[in-house]
């Protein structure tokens, strides 16, 4: 900063305050309208082919543009409207980079009324556009302009087509009754003029058709008449044809003079491409192989339609999408139950605090999301109503910051309940409940109260809690989750920071707990007396829900054989489809 610009500041009475170095997230708002002012200027360069060296005039006419784009934020009103309080002009804008001839002044009375230029922008301060002269190399400033905006001087050319090979195939599938063979469009100098047009065979309907009944009913061309021919006679000189048929046609007569075509000359058939049976994987079942050997593909597709169609059926329906469907929907009494006992789980953990609406601060909105919970196959169990918070209107910087948290890999998830499987470890199963409510935010976030909320008129809620669908809401889960953990001497892996381990000795005899999370989903594995201390451990910090023997996890329906050592993981199971998959593990582990 400038001294100029300190000694401004003072006499105007505002402080200035700048951020620590290497943190932009400390001035979010800035820092984004940064990207969408670089995507702008970039997007403009690319389009209208200009070199990188115009990245300023591409700079300021995003700036120009955006200041006159109404946004959502503004009530879809403009910068410039709220600046100048009318709404702005746009007539006068036209595309980056397009051709402009400029009012030659100074032309004499032989020279050129205008010059070619390229528009690069807007004159700030007057109503004048920003034009690159590339004969001088140099910025002219001029009113006196007319535009083409079709005409992109340094827009890159698209490719042109390449010729099409004599060899190529036809886009167009032939008949299945016709057959083609090569036409002299013109004829040639070099044959006599008595060469005639070989015709269009049509294939036999089937091999039992006689050959003598093929020949009889063969349609041919109509010979045109004799054009007069001359040695310096060109193709552009002889006209066109214009009696011959593109197709053979049933009704056209047949030409008594023309005999039939001998054997010799009738063309060859092209060559056929082998058909051979494609076998699929037996992985498919019997679906895709023995029940449909011999059925047309429109059956097929019918068999597919009414599988898709029974898959569709099966799956849960009727989940309203706002407050007043759940009101008016048959399950209206559930949908009810189900939103009182969130909002009394949200005011028990003591989410919000009821506040007077702030002036100087902006109030996110929030909505009510429904969910009809099934087991592992696919019967109701209960209907849930989850408040979420409109986390989308959240401003980096003042309302949040990082926002990462990790989740445990499937894959991991898969290693380890097959290491558990050969151990004979117990694999149990924790669910957290409102999880999120446990994180506390760091951030002063209002929020409006949701539908079915009283609150006094003119007051809002102010979040105590990361209530689910604010940006740092898993991030700040997972804090507390992490902190709690660690008093149980459970420690994070490399490899997956969200898997812990924990090493102890009981009775002299060494045990070990294995804890993969994934969010609130707690997958506890290891030797019976940690994982049963794990769950009173737990319970005492969270509210839990405790399901014993691990049976259906993150979609995976967990079978198991203790007696021999094995496990299974099961997908699907909807619409009397379910997908195996058998994961086998060797003692090397």
């Amino acid at each position: 900063m400038s001294k100029d610009f300190d000694t401004f500041l003072e006499e105007q009475g505002i402080t200035r305050e700048t951020s620590a170095p290497m943190t932009p997230q400390q001035n979010g708002l800035a820092e984004r309208m940064m990207q969408t002012l670089k995507g702008g200027a970039r997007a403009l360069l690319v389009h209208s082919g200009m070199s990188e060296g115009f990245w300023a005039e591409a700079m300021a006419t995003a700036a120009h543009v955006i200041n006159r784009s109404p946004r959502k934020g503004l009530d879809w009103r403009t910068p410039y409207e709220l600046l100048y309080g009318h709404v702005p002009n746009v007539s006068y804008l036209r595309i980056f980079g397009c051709r402009a001839w400029v009012l030659n002044d100074k032309a004499t009375a032989w020279d050129p009324k205008a010059k070619a230029m390229i528009l690069v922008g807007y004159e700030t301060g007057s109503k004048a556009y920003r034009l690159w002269n590339p004969t001088s190399r140099s910025i002219v400033i001029s009113a006196k302009v007319r535009f083409d905006e079709t005409d992109l001087p340094n827009h890159p050319a698209p490719p042109k087509p390449k010729p099409a090979s004599p060899k190529q195939q036809p886009l167009l599938a032939s008949p299945p009754d016709v057959e083609y063979v090569d036409i002299p469009i013109f004829p040639s100098t070099d044959e006599p003029s008595s060469s005639k047009i070989k015709p269009i065979i049509p294939r036999p309907p089937s091999p039992s058709t006689s050959s003598s009944s093929s020949e009889s009913d063969a349609t041919t061309l109509v010979k045109p008449k004799k054009e007069p021919t001359s040695k310096s006679a060109t193709p552009h000189d002889t006209p066109f044809p214009a009696n011959i048929p593109l197709f053979p046609s049933s009704t056209a007569p047949e030409p008594p003079t023309s005999p039939p075509a001998s054997s010799s000359e009738l063309p060859k058939d092209p060559p056929r491409r082998p058909q051979r049976q494609v076998k699929r994987p037996e992985r498919y079942g019997a679906l895709a192989t023995t029940e449909l050997e011999g059925v047309s593909q429109e059956e097929r597709d019918q068999v597919y339609l009414s599988q898709v169609q029974l898959f569709a059926s099966s799956a849960p329906s009727g989940e309203p999408t706002t407050y007043k469907e759940a009101h008016a929907s048959p399950d209206s009494e559930l949908w009810i139950k189900a939103m009182t006992d969130e909002l009394e789980s949200l005011q028990t953990l003591g989410t919000w605090v009821v506040c007077p609406k702030p002036e100087n601060r902006k109030v996110i909105g929030c909505k009510w999301v429904y969910r009809i919970k099934t087991d592992a196959d696919g019967k109701v169990t209960r209907y849930k109503a989850r408040l979420v918070a409109k986390g989308y209107s959240q401003q980096p910087g003042l309302d949040y910051g990082d926002t990462f948290a990790p989740v445990t890999r499937l894959e991991s998830i898969r290693l380890l309940l097959g290491i558990a499987a050969l151990n004979d470890w117990e694999i149990r199963q924790v669910d957290v409940k409102t999880a999120y409510l446990y994180g506390d935010l760091d951030e002063e976030i209002y929020m409006e109260p949701p539908p079915g909320l009283k609150v006094p008129d003119g007051h809002v809620l102010r979040l105590v809690k990361a209530l689910y669908g604010l940006k740092q809401a898993g991030r700040q889960w997972h804090a507390k989750l992490k902190s709690t953990l660690s008093t149980y001497d459970l420690k994070q892996i490399v490899s997956d920071p969200n898997t812990y381990v924990a090493h102890k000795v009981v009775d002299g005899k060494p045990c070990i707990l294995v804890l993969p999370v994934y969010v609130d989903d707690l997958l506890p594995m290891g030797d019976k007396v940690l994982t049963d201390e794990f769950e009173a451990h737990i319970g005492n910090s969270f509210e839990v829900t405790l399901m014993g023997d691990a049976s259906y996890f993150l979609g995976l329906r967990i079978s198991r054989d203790r007696g021999a050592n094995a496990i299974s993981l099961d997908t699907g199971g909807r619409g009397g489809h379910t997908w195996q998959v058998n994961c086998e593990f060797f003692e090397s582990f």
